[in-house]
């Protein structure tokens, strides 16, 4: 078994300009927008929140 230490920071600054969701959506397949509609879903119900 390997273990690994790795040092990050705790948040990430959003790097998305403003108004990049609005522009995205409007060119984005349906089939894109409902994958990332998906991986959305999985990792807020994966992720238990911390208190």
């Amino acid at each position: 078994m390997k273990e690994f230490f790795v040092a990050a920071p705790d948040s990430v600054m959003p790097k998305a300009r403003k108004g990049f969701e609005t522009r995205w959506y409007g060119h984005a397949e349906d089939r894109l927008l409902a994958l990332k509609d998906a991986a959305h879903t999985v990792v807020a119900t994966a992720i238990p929140a911390v208190a």
